[in-house]
């Protein structure tokens, strides 16, 4: 297979329209038209290949919201990490960081099934800090005392206020700020799209396919498959109960 330099120029092109989040292919005709190719142009699939390994990453989706990379290790734009995710953060402050990304993920996809399923997926903030505060109560049923990082990151949140008087709701010092950081977070890093009302007190997010590959993928390293597997049994759980529940006699 001939590559030419016309068809380098255009992977690198197409690599870096990936790369920049805020570009899309509905709202760039060159990006649309790049993917439109990649489709069903073997000589371009391989030139992206190529130029994706020099950077050590991987496509891990053809999307209409473009060409989704995961990053190997290593990479610049690697994931890996939530130290990578998010820069400054304390020890507790990371683990509390990575419990908040799996029970978004939890309370997004709670059945393997899930994550292959091309859905439209919204959370707000108050479903994640419910799940996460349920979750809590579980693993400290079940692990006790344990000095594993598990517990020790739940118990972390047993010392964060779920909100305090006179704080701005976006304040890290309350989990539904730190949750509200986290989702954020995600938009910069075209994952999600905050889609909250102009007077909804209970912010919202809708969850793109690049979140769902990621999960996948896990280049988010802090999705570990024990704690997710917890998280997303205590939310379906808790749905099973919810809805058993009588909501009280009829008038």
């Amino acid at each position: 297979m001939n590559v030419t330099t016309n068809d380098i120029t255009d992977a690198n092109r197409l690599v870096n329209f990936a790369l920049d989040v805020r570009t899309a292919p509905g709202a760039n005709e060159e990006y649309a038209e790049l993917l439109r190719r990649y489709r069903i142009d073997a000589t371009l699939q391989e030139s992206v290949d190529a130029a994706c390994a020099g950077l050590h990453l991987y496509v891990i989706a053809v999307e209409d919201q473009g060409l989704l990379l995961a990053p190997e290790s290593p990479s610049i734009f690697s994931l890996g990490t939530v130290a990578e995710f998010e820069t400054g953060l304390t020890p507790e402050r990371r683990m509390l960081t990575g419990l908040v990304l799996l029970c978004v993920a939890g309370v997004a996809y709670p059945s393997p099934a899930d994550l292959e399923r091309n859905a439209i997926v919204r959370v707000r903030v108050s479903q994640v800090e419910r799940a996460l505060r349920e979750t809590a109560k579980v693993v400290a049923e079940r692990h006790g005392e344990d000095e594993d990082d598990v517990p020790r990151a739940f118990a972390a949140l047993g010392s964060v206020p779920t909100s305090t008087p006179g704080k701005k709701h976006n304040s890290k010092a309350t989990s539904l700020g730190l949750i509200r950081n986290v989702l954020t977070r995600l938009v910069e890093l075209g994952c999600a799209r905050d889609v909250t009302g102009p007077s909804d007190d209970d912010p919202e997010f809708q969850l793109l396919d690049r979140f769902r590959h990621y999960v996948r993928e896990r280049a988010l390293a802090a999705t570990n498959e024990a704690l997710l597997a917890t998280v997303t049994a205590t939310i379906t759980a808790t749905t099973v109960e919810n809805a058993a529940t009588p909501q009280g006699d009829p008038q």
